[in-house]
């Protein structure tokens, strides 16, 4: 490192330190005592500034950073809203551009930024809209408040892409599904035609037999069977049995066409 500085970009002095001391020295230069809280990415440092000078025994190292923060975030946001669990994601957050609206649904952002911006969404949130709460219970309330919440409330606009559908199949591939469902179909009908006929002559048998009471002069039986039929005379059963008749015989000629057209051809 100090190679490439001088050596490169022909720094003429460099000296190296904790950052955050440094922050604490610009911002005292009278050299008071402080205390220093670094919150980094990946950890938080304490450091206790006496008289201008840290005490290294007394610092501490707490592995709580910006990255469990997000992480924090993205999960408690999946949390929130499960209808859109696949839109929040960090790996989207870090690629994909989000634009900023009018504030809507969300209790830790207390700023009012109306212009559009660009930025990743979960940094965005932690590093512009996140703050620390000097009272807690205090902003608690601030929140449970209707005309608070709906005048700092953030809307974002997730980024939504049309989903591309691809059987993955060749054309060969898909032709021969067509095939298979057609031969299926014609499966279905062909059983459906065998169920109606089977019905159909089961109820021919029956009124066939009730026709057979009138013959035998069953007169009492005869009317039982017209009523749970609904009908009204001898004419009315005349008409459906030849109907149920024509049925039948139409059904027989759609199943031996049927058969016909399945059958290959020998030459």
């Amino acid at each position: 490192m100090s190679e490439l500085l001088f050596e490169c970009y022909k720094i003429p002095s460099v000296c190296y330190g904790v950052d955050s001391l440094f922050s604490f020295h610009h911002n005292n230069p009278e050299g008071s005592s402080g205390l220093v809280v670094d919150l980094g990415y990946h950890a938080t440092h304490v450091l206790p500034v006496i008289e201008g000078r840290v005490d290294p025994s007394r610092s501490r190292r707490i592995n709580v950073g910006g990255a469990h923060i997000i992480n924090y975030l993205h999960r408690l946001l999946q949390l929130k809203y499960p209808a859109h669990f696949n839109s929040i994601t960090l790996s989207r957050a870090e690629t994909y551009p989000f634009d900023w609206y009018a504030l809507k649904d969300s209790k830790w952002f207390a700023c009012t930024l109306y212009h559009r911006r660009t930025c990743s969404l979960l940094q965005s949130l932690v590093h512009e809209q996140c703050f620390l709460a000097v009272d807690y219970q205090a902003e608690l309330q601030h929140w449970s408040d209707s005309e608070h919440y709906e005048s700092h409330v953030r809307r974002i606009q997730l980024p939504y892409t049309m989903p591309v559908v691809n059987s993955g199949l060749t054309i060969e591939q898909q032709k021969e599904r067509r095939k298979e469902l057609a031969r299926r179909l014609t499966e279905i009908n062909a059983r459906k035609r065998e169920e109606r006929l089977a019905e159909d002559e089961e109820q021919l048998n029956q009124l066939l037999a009730a026709q057979d009471l009138l013959d035998e002069g069953e007169e009492e039986e005869f009317q039982n069977v017209l009523e749970s039929y609904e009908l009204s005379n001898v004419g009315d059963l005349q008409k459906m049995i030849s109907s149920i008749q024509a049925r039948i015989e139409r059904t027989r000629q759609k199943i031996v066409a049927a058969n016909t057209a399945d059958d290959p051809i020998v030459e």
